[in-house]
């Protein structure tokens, strides 16, 4: 398969990033003179400082066709991204070339995780159905497989069987979409559904895979966070976060506090959670005593009637321009009040090392936290539409998937401002 060459912010393409080459075993050293020894020791040294500076350029990463809908973070420095135009792409993330194509989704993908074993898990947004894939498999040998009701079980073009949950006959499904799924300790996958519910889904998974169904939301579960101590945390479009016992399905806690749905967590070290709502703000839980410790953006109510008041001198609908004018003012306004954060839905959150988080929105733009005092330390632009995915991944780089059909993968140094 052709791969396919990145771009970068300058529209050229990247150098490729060059590995520094083991020095030489010890025993060969030896023989070395003490000229040649320095001379292996600079020159190593510099492909390292190279390799390294390589790493810090953003990469734009171009291949789908349609929004970026998913990402998820592969060892061996790769990344899956899954779209709109029904396709997974997996990425080679030293130079940004595409490894491999999976097509088999109907409709495009609504959710990815990474499983142990090498394995994908995706959703479709044409069936309350979950696949699993080898990821390094490279397509589905038939498309008409997907649709044989006779068999659960899917193949790649090199033979590997894989697994759909939630068909019609099997013990455990779902009667909405799937939107979120999380890898869970165990080998073990939890799914949340436009059907109100959170499915666990215990290996070997099939048509006979043991499940838990977990219920108490109202509405649409749109977000789910694999937490410690075997417990999982969702949220839902009800507004609020609910924390479950994995161990008996009990509900250990509800967490409100958020004045729209919430689309999206990431698990914190110190017992916390973040999660990020249509209400421009991002919450830091405290989980251990289920109170609110912080909020990011802040504001919620003030920005509440803010957009009011703008929408109230609008047309309906909109006139030509008028959409760009009002956020333009919506913006302005956010200022004047000395809110700062988004100006958008939070869609994505993405937990970084050095206690920060990143967050993305419908602003187009990915926000980088300082968690210890709360305030925002960079605003990364680039993307043209709503950001919909991140990924933390090695050497201090964060993957952004926007609507726009892009991927950018960019440095978040400690010294970003």
């Amino acid at each position: 398969m052709a791969r396919i060459q990145p771009t970068t912010e300058s529209g050229a393409p990247p150098v490729l990033a060059e590995a520094a080459e083991a020095p030489a075993p010890a025993c060969a050293q030896e023989h070395e003179s003490d000229g040649a020894i320095d001379a292996t020791r600079r020159d190593t040294a510099k492909r390292g400082k190279k390799a390294a500076k390589k790493s810090r350029r953003l990469l734009v990463l171009k291949g789908h066709t349609n929004l970026v809908r998913c990402l998820a973070a592969l060892d061996g420095g790769r990344l899956a991204s899954a779209s709109n135009d029904a396709s997974i792409l997996i990425w080679n993330l030293a130079d940004g070339m595409q490894l491999a194509t999976k097509r088999g989704h109907r409709s495009g993908a609504l959710s990815l995780a990474a499983l142990d074993g090498d394995r994908l898990a995706s959703s479709d947004k044409a069936d309350n159905c979950i696949v699993l894939w080898n990821a390094e498999g490279t397509q589905i040998a038939s498309a008409e497989a997907r649709r044989d009701l006779e068999s659960a079980e899917l193949r790649l073009a090199d033979g590997t069987p894989l697994v759909q949950l939630g068909m019609p006959w099997s013990r455990g499904q779902h009667y909405g979409r799937v939107r979120c799924l999380a890898a869970l300790a165990g080998g073990r996958l939890a799914s949340g559904s436009d059907d109100k519910s959170v499915i666990i889904w215990n290996p070997p998974f099939g048509n006979q895979s043991q499940v838990t169904r977990l219920e108490g939301h109202t509405k649409s579960v749109y977000c789910l966070a694999a937490l410690d101590g075997d417990r999982l945390a969702s949220g839902s479009v009800d507004k609020s976060v609910i924390i479950w016992n994995l161990a008996d399905g009990e509900q250990l806690a509800k967490l409100e506090g958020h004045r729209g749905p919430v689309y999206c967590l990431a698990a914190l070290d110190g017992g916390r959670l973040a999660s990020g709502s249509s209400d421009e703000t991002v919450i830091i839980w405290n989980l251990e005593e289920g109170r609110k410790i912080t909020e990011l953006g802040g504001g919620a109510e003030a920005r509440t009637k803010l957009g009011e008041e703008i929408r109230r001198g609008m047309h309906d609908p909109p006139l030509p321009g008028e959409q760009d004018a009002a956020r333009a003012a919506y913006r302005k306004g956010l200022k004047s009040l000395g809110l700062g954060g988004h100006y958008g839905y939070v869609m994505c959150l993405a937990a970084l090392d050095g206690d920060r988080l990143a967050s993305g929105s419908a602003d187009n733009s990915v926000i980088i936290w300082n968690l210890a005092d709360g305030k925002q330390l960079a605003r990364l632009e680039g993307h043209t539409d709503t950001v919909w995915c991140l990924a933390a991944l090695a050497d201090d780089r964060l993957a952004s998937g926007s609507s726009d059909g892009t991927i950018r993968v960019r440095p978040v140094l400690h010294s970003t401002a």
